[in-house]
This record gives C-alpha cells, sequence and structure tokens, in this order.
C-alpha cells in the first residue's frame, strides 16, 4: 500500500489555533434612552418595503390629523362637554342632561353596531372616496356642534350630532379594513397597522388634554374647538 503523499505547502492552514473571540462593543443609542430611537424610527416610511412606501406615508399623515376631530368627540371627552355647557340651561332637567351625558358616552360602542350596514354599503363601490365622503360627514357633524343652542333643544341636537358622527366614524373604521387588505400584504399588515394605531392613540390622548384644558378656563370655548377639529379633516382628507 502506497503511503499517502505530505500535504503541499499551499494546502497546509495558515492559522493552527485561535483565541477566544472578543464580542463587539455595544453600539450607543442614538437618543438619550435606550430604545426609543428604534421606536420612532420604526414609524418612518423607510421600515417598510419600498413598494409599501408611497400609501404608508400618505396614510400615517393621514392618521397623524383625523384623531384630532375624532378625540373632540370621544365619549368621555363630549360627556364633559356636555355636563359643562348644559348643566344649568334652561329648560334642561336633570335626568335629561344625565341621559344625554349617558348616550354620548356610549355613543362609540353604540356606533359600531351599525358596521354591517357599511359593509353592504360599501360592497361594489369605491372605497377611498367613500371613506373620504364618511370622513367629511364625521367633520360636518363636529362643525354643527358648535351651534347648537343651549336649551333643550339644543341639548337633543348636541346628542344627536355625537352619534351621528360616530355612526359616519364606524364606517370609516369598517371600509378602511378593506382598503389596508388590498394595499398592505399580509406580512406586514400587522405591524402598519400597529403604527397607526399607535398614532392615533397619542393624538386621542393630547386632544383630549387639550380640550380639557380649555373647558377649564372657559365651559363654552368648544364653539372654537370644535370647528377647529373639523377643519383639520381637510388636511388629513386631502
Amino acid at each position: 500500500v502506497t503511503p499517502p503523499a505530505p500535504p503541499r505547502a499551499s494546502d497546509e492552514p495558515l492559522v493552527t489555533s485561535i483565541g477566544p473571540l472578543e464580542p463587539p462593543p455595544p453600539r450607543r443609542p442614538r437618543w438619550g434612552m435606550p430604545g426609543v430611537g428604534a421606536f420612532i424610527s420604526s414609524f418612518h416610511p423607510r421600515a417598510v418595503p419600498p413598494m409599501l412606501r408611497v400609501n404608508y406615508a400618505r396614510e400615517l399623515v393621514s392618521w397623524a390629523f383625523l384623531p384630532v376631530m375624532l378625540g373632540v368627540i370621544e365619549g368621555g371627552t363630549v360627556s364633559i362637554v356636555v355636563k359643562k355647557h348644559f348643566a344649568d340651561a334652561p329648560g334642561v332637567l336633570p335626568a335629561e342632561l344625565n341621559l344625554a351625558v349617558a348616550a354620548v358616552t356610549a355613543a362609540p360602542s353604540m356606533a359600531n353596531i351599525t358596521s354591517f350596514l357599511w359593509a353592504g354599503l360599501a360592497h361594489g363601490r369605491a372605497k377611498v372616496p367613500f371613506i373620504g365622503a364618511l370622513q367629511l360627514a364625521t367633520a360636518a357633524m363636529v362643525l354643527l356642534l358648535a351651534f347648537a343652542p343651549r336649551d333643550v333643544l339644543g341639548l337633543a341636537m348636541f346628542t344627536s350630532l355625537v352619534i351621528l358622527a360616530r355612526v359616519f366614524w364606524t364606517g370609516v373604521i369598517t371600509i378602511r379594513t378593506g382598503v389596508w387588505r388590498a394595499n398592505y400584504p399580509h406580512a406586514d399588515r400587522a405591524r402598519i397597522a400597529g403604527n397607526m394605531a399607535t398614532v392615533q392613540a397619542i393624538i386621542l390622548a393630547a386632544t383630549g388634554c387639550v380640550v380639557g384644558r380649555a373647558l377649564d378656563v372657559s365651559a363654552t370655548s368648544f364653539v372654537v374647538i370644535f370647528p377647529v377639529a373639523a377643519a383639520v379633516v381637510l388636511v388629513g382628507n386631502a
């Protein structure tokens, strides 16, 4: 048996042993608090695939403005407006005022019952123009709230407008699901929807704080705040 030939110089390993590898130094966060920079950058259009960036950027701007209007008709916010503005209104009984407060507080939940109606109405229609029309209808209801007189009829008008605004907004939420399903693939849809929901929650909270502070200054300040909130929709709807 012929013994194997010795290895050539080119086949010999250059390094026979190495010491333990040292871990790379930790990266310093770009922001003052670890994780804050990564969290904020996750909302940037560059964080989504290139084909989705145009639609995502447009919707992100839209949902940064639309919650300003939605914030003034949130149940907890608008119920305080009703309580402060109509507390001593002529002809308004305590029982009527309490009923109105309960109605506007429960308006978001009651309006959700109409979701199946909006799903049927949107079937076979162009979804994006339909959503835009519903957003403008909601803004019109918010604008009219500023003109409700301070009496028993005004209380009924105010309560009805809040409920109608929430019904129209339920249509926006219902149809928006179909638009997102068409615009974003399943792998990215949950993350994008989460970003939109986070932006909406932050703006809603900030709007509620502003409205509450304004009502502390003057119980009639909503006659200025509500038209401004309705006008902001024009930016989000553009």
